[in-house]
């Protein structure tokens, strides 16, 4: 599974699933922080990469259509950190 982890996650997280075996990479191993989300899905899919995030701006699938990517998972989590 190849997955892009947004700048809103540790990038630890992007550590765990690759030891595990997964083809994950992170917004700031890629040097890519700061980038506009338009940019950064067109990344995820020219690369073929599940994106996931805490950006609630990528769950609408008027802009973001589900078919046209690998896919998106947008996390709703009660607290930020690790």
């Amino acid at each position: 599974m190849k997955i892009k982890f947004d700048e809103n996650l540790p990038i630890d997280v992007a550590d765990v699933l690759a030891a595990a075996g997964h083809d994950a990479e992170s917004v700031y191993s890629e040097g890519l922080e700061g980038i506009q989300d338009r940019e950064l899905i067109t990344i995820c899919k020219k690369e073929q990469r599940i994106l996931i995030t805490l950006d609630y701006d990528f769950s609408n699938i008027l802009i973001y259509p589900p078919e046209k990517y690998e896919g998106i998972i947008v996390l709703r989590v009660e607290q930020q950190n690790k």
